[in-house]
C-alpha cells in the first residue's frame, strides 16, 4: 500500500514543479508513474496466478491501449508514442497498481484511507484561497521554483473558487466530492471518519462548482436509495427504470428536452449547464462528418473550436470542452467512448456482484460504496473533463470495484490427500 500512498501524494505537487524534455512535460504524478512501471511490471509477473483477471482487465488493456494506435493514425508514429503513451501510463499503471494491491476489505479501507488524506489536505490548502482569493499553493510553488504564476482569482456566490495544487477549480471540488459516500459509510462504523465527511463536502463547497456539488447530490441519493431497499438485490435495477419512465413522462409534458428540463432544476447555474447541452450537441455534429473521425477520431490535427458552433464559446465555455467522454469521443473517435462504455458495464456489474457475494455486513457496505462513487464519477465526467490526476484517481476508484471474486475458490492440489482420503487409504491397506 505504501506505493499507492506514494502516487497518491504525487497528485498533490503543483505543476511549477514539472521538468520538460523536448515537447513532453513531467509533472509529479508522470513521475511517480514511470518510476512506478518497474514495480507494477514485477508486481504482474510475481502475483499472476494470485490475481482473478477478468474480462475487466481485458477491457481495460484495450481501452488503455486504443488512443495510441488512434494517434498514430491521425498524428503519427511520434505523436502516437508521446501523447498515447503519456495516456496509457497515466491509466494502465494505476489501474493494475489498485488491481492488483486491492482485493479485500482492509485493502479498500486502507485505500480509502490514503485518499481521504489527499481530500484532507486539499482541503485544508484550499480553505485560504477561498477567504482570500489568493492562489499560495501555486504562488509558493512559483518562487520555489523561479517561475511566474499567472493565474487569475475567480469569484462565484461570493466565494473564491479554491485549486489548492489541482490546475481548475472544478478538479478540486471534484477530486474532493467523489469519495464522500465512502467516507460516510467507513464513518458509520468509526467516528474519526466524520472529518472526511466534513472535509469531501467542505471541498465542494470551496470550489463553487457545479459539478462537485451534483456529485454529493448523486451519491447520497444512492446511499439512501440503497438503504431504504436494502432487502432488494435488484434495487439498482428499479432506481434504472423509474430514471427511464421519468424521462419519458417529463418529454411527453414539457416543451422542452428532459435534459435540459434537469439541468434547470439540478444544477446552482443553469446557464452552464445549458452551454455544455448545446456542446454535446455541436460535438456530436463535428464527430459524425467524417466517417473517419466517428472511428478514430481526429487527433490532434484539427482545431476542435474552429469547427464547433460557437453558440456555448460566446456564454462562459471559451476555449474549452468540458466533457471526459466528449473529448475521448473527439480525440480518439466514439469508438473509444463505446469501448469505454464495456469496460464501465463490466466493472460495475462485477462489483454488485461482489456486493451480494461478501458475507460480512461491513464489507459489502464499503463494496456498495466504491461502487457508488464509481457511479457518480462516471456521471459527472458528462460534464466535467477529467484531466491530470483526476483521470489518474477515476480509474483507480475502478479498479479497487473490481478487486478479486469472493466465490473463488483455491484450486486443490492434486498431489495433495485430505485427511479422508488419508482414512480410506490407510483402511484399504489394513484390508488388504
Amino acid at each position: 500500500m505504501t506505493a499507492i500512498r506514494l502516487l497518491i501524494l504525487s497528485f498533490l505537487v503543483p505543476d511549477e514543479f514539472s521538468l520538460t524534455l523536448g515537447s513532453l512535460v513531467l509533472s509529479g504524478y508522470r513521475i511517480a508513474l514511470i518510476a512506478l512501471t518497474p514495480y507494477v511490471v514485477w508486481l504482474m509477473f510475481k502475483r499472476a496466478h494470485q490475481v482473478d483477471w477478468n474480462r475487466c482487465d481485458v477491457m481495460a488493456c484495450i481501452v488503455f491501449l486504443w488512443p495510441t494506435l488512434a494517434f498514430s493514425l491521425n498524428t503519427g508514429l511520434a505523436a502516437a508514442i508521446e501523447s498515447g503513451g503519456v495516456l496509457a501510463l497515466e491509466m494502465a499503471i494505476p489501474y493494475f497498481l489498485v488491481r492488483l494491491k486491492v482485493n479485500s476489505y482492509d485493502d479498500r479501507k486502507k485505500l480509502a484511507a490514503s485518499l481521504f488524506m489527499m481530500v484532507t489536505i486539499l482541503f485544508l490548502l484550499g480553505l485560504p484561497e477561498a477567504i482570500t482569493g489568493r492562489h499560495f499553493t501555486h504562488e509558493i510553488a512559483a518562487k520555489l521554483t523561479g517561475q511566474n504564476y499567472l493565474g487569475i482569482a475567480d469569484k462565484r456566490y461570493g466565494i473564491w473558487r479554491a485549486i489548492g495544487p489541482t490546475d481548475h477549480a472544478i478538479l478540486f471540488g471534484t477530486l474532493c466530492a467523489s469519495f464522500m459516500v465512502i467516507a460516510i459509510t467507513m464513518a458509520q462504523r468509526q467516528k474519526k471518519y466524520w472529518a472526511a465527511v466534513f472535509f469531501a463536502g467542505g471541498g465542494a463547497v470551496i470550489s463553487a462548482s457545479s459539478a462537485p456539488i451534483l456529485a454529493i447530490l448523486v451519491q447520497l441519493g444512492m446511499l439512501t436509495w440503497a438503504l431504504v431497499l436494502r432487502r432488494y438485490s435488484n434495487k439498482w435495477w428499479i432506481l434504472l427504470g423509474l430514471f427511464l419512465i421519468s424521462y419519458v413522462f417529463i418529454d411527453i409534458l414539457s416543451n422542452r428536452d428532459p435534459v435540459r428540463v434537469m439541468f434547470s432544476y439540478l444544477l446552482i447555474n443553469p446557464a452552464t449547464g445549458y452551454a455544455r447541452y448545446y456542446m454535446w450537441i455541436n460535438g456530436i455534429e463535428v464527430l459524425a462528418q467524417s466517417t473517419w473521425g466517428m472511428v478514430f477520431g481526429y487527433g490532434y490535427d484539427i482545431n476542435i473550436f474552429d469547427v464547433i458552433d460557437d453558440f456555448y464559446t460566446r456564454n462562459l465555455m471559451q476555449n474549452t470542452i468540458d466533457s471526459y467522454w466528449l473529448v475521448l469521443m473527439l480525440r480518439y473517435g466514439a469508438t473509444m467512448v463505446a469501448l469505454f462504455s464495456i469496460f464501465l458495464l463490466f466493472v460495475l456489474r462485477r462489483s454488485l456482484k461482489h456486493t451480494r457475494r461478501l458475507s460480512e455486513r461491513k464489507d459489502r457496505r464499503l463494496m456498495q460504496a466504491w461502487f457508488i462513487s464509481a457511479f457518480a464519477m462516471t456521471l459527472i465526467a458528462s460534464t466535467v473533463h477529467f484531466w491530470g490526476q483526476m483521470a489518474c484517481v477515476y480509474v483507480m476508484v475502478l479498479a479497487a470495484c473490481v478487486g478479486r471474486n469472493p466465490s473463488r475458490r483455491k484450486r486443490s492440489n492434486p498431489n495433495t490427500l485430505t485427511q479422508h482420503n488419508v482414512n480410506r487409504r490407510i483402511s484399504s491397506d489394513t484390508a488388504l
